[in-house]
C-alpha cells in the first residue's frame, strides 16, 4: 500500500512538470508569433506610406495570421488590440469591432487606460463608417402605382441654378448705403477740388511779374505768389483728382453689386479725402 502512493506520488510530480513545461513552451510560442505579427504589421505600415498597397494588404495578413496564433496559444489582451489594428488596416470593419470589443472586455479597466480610450473611438469611427456604407449601399425606394400617376412637380428654379447673380439682401443694401453715400460725397468733393486747383493753376499763369511799370518789389512778391498758386493748384489738382478716380471707382462697384465694395478700391476714397482735407489745411 505505502509503495502504491509513493509511486502515484511520482507520477504526479511527472505530471506537474510536464504540464508546466508544455505552458512555457507555450507561452514561448505565443511570444514568437506575436512579435512576428507585430513585426508584419509594421512592414505593412511602411508599404503603406511608400505606396505600396498589395504589399501592406499582404503583411497585414500575415499579422493577422500571427496574432490568431498567439492568442489561441496565450489569450491576452493585447493580442486582441493588435487584430483590431491589422483588420482596421485591412478595411474590414466587423473583425476590427469584434476584436475592440472583446479587447475592451478582456482587458482592466486600470491597465493602458490609453489603449482603452483608443480603442472605445475606434469603435465609434468603424460604426459610423458602417453606418455610412449601409445607407450608400441602399437600394433605390420604388415607386408605387399612386405615386407614378401623380403629376410631376413643376421644376422650380433654385439659387444654385440661376446664371445671374442673386440680388442682394435688404439689409445688405441698408449696409452698403453708408460705402455709397461715402463714394459720392468724395466724388463731388474731387470735382470742386479739381475744378479749385485748375482756377489756381489758371490765376497762376495770369500772373504777369515782367509788367512793365512796377518796382523790383512788386516783381519778386509777384513771382513768389505765382509760385506758391501753381504748387498749391497743381497739389489740389492731384489729390482731387486721385479723390475724383477713387470714388468714382468705388461708387461704381457700388452701383454694379448693390453691397459694400470689399476691394482696394473702397479705400481709395477715404485716404484720397483725407489727402485732400490735409492739403487744403496746409495752404
Amino acid at each position: 500500500m505505502r509503495a502504491a502512493t509513493v509511486i502515484a506520488c511520482v507520477l504526479l510530480v511527472f505530471l506537474v512538470e510536464g504540464e508546466g513545461a508544455a505552458h512555457a513552451d507555450d507561452a514561448a510560442e505565443a511570444l514568437a508569433h506575436f512579435k512576428a505579427g507585430k513585426q508584419a504589421f509594421r512592414s505593412g505600415e511602411l508599404a503603406e506610406k511608400l505606396g505600396q498597397r498589395d504589399e501592406a494588404i499582404a503583411k497585414y495578413r500575415q499579422a493577422v495570421d500571427e496574432l490568431k496564433k498567439a492568442y489561441e496559444l496565450q489569450p491576452q489582451p493585447v493580442m486582441l488590440w493588435g487584430l483590431g489594428e491589422a483588420y482596421r488596416a485591412l478595411g474590414e470593419v466587423e473583425p476590427a469591432l469584434e476584436a475592440y470589443r472583446h479587447y475592451l472586455a478582456d482587458a482592466a479597466h486600470g491597465q493602458r487606460p490609453n489603449f482603452r480610450a483608443q480603442a472605445q473611438a475606434h469603435i465609434e469611427r468603424l460604426e459610423r463608417a458602417r453606418t455610412a456604407a449601409t445607407v450608400a449601399a441602399a437600394p433605390p425606394r420604388s415607386v408605387t402605382p399612386t405615386e407614378a400617376q401623380m403629376p410631376s412637380p413643376t421644376p422650380q428654379t433654385t439659387p444654385a441654378m440661376t446664371t445671374t447673380a442673386p440680388a442682394a439682401a435688404p439689409h445688405d443694401r441698408a449696409r452698403a448705403r453708408p460705402a455709397a453715400i461715402a463714394s459720392i460725397s468724395c466724388l463731388v468733393v474731387g470735382i470742386v477740388a479739381v475744378a479749385a486747383g485748375g482756377a489756381l493753376v489758371g490765376h497762376a499763369f495770369a500772373i504777369n511779374p515782367d509788367e512793365p511799370g512796377i518796382t523790383l518789389v512788386e516783381r519778386a512778391h509777384r513771382i513768389d505768389s505765382r509760385t506758391q498758386e501753381n504748387t498749391a493748384g497743381i497739389a489740389v489738382l492731384a489729390v482731387g483728382g486721385a479723390a475724383l478716380v477713387g470714388s468714382a471707382a468705388a461708387f461704381g462697384v457700388w452701383l454694379q453689386r448693390r453691397r459694400e465694395p470689399r476691394s482696394p478700391v473702397a479705400l481709395i476714397s477715404p485716404v484720397a479725402g483725407g489727402a485732400l482735407l490735409t492739403v487744403g489745411g496746409t495752404f
